[in-house]
């Protein structure tokens, strides 16, 4: 079992400036990964392999620059299966 707790955040496209909670604070979004049951992942053995992948999904989900955001990857951390 292979699993990654991935930490991003969201920019805006203008002016590069952060999502932020409604106190001002940067949004951080967290999400497990588990490369058995996430087929979008199940080809990733490494941190920066599930970094890329994370990324690639969130930023080009509209095939183009629509988007008003992007997503940035700060951590991955891979999860020990005991």
């Amino acid at each position: 079992m292979t699993m990654y707790a991935v930490s991003s955040v969201g920019i805006y496209r203008d002016k590069y400036t952060p999502i932020t909670n409604s106190d001002g604070t940067m949004k951080v979004q967290n999400e497990i990964i588990d490369t058995n049951t996430n087929e979008l992942f199940s080809d990733c053995e490494t941190v920066f392999e599930i970094e890329n992948k994370y990324e690639m999904f969130w930023n080009r989900l509209n095939y183009d620059y629509t988007n008003s955001a992007i997503v940035k990857v700060v951590e991955v951390e891979e999860l020990s299966d005991n």
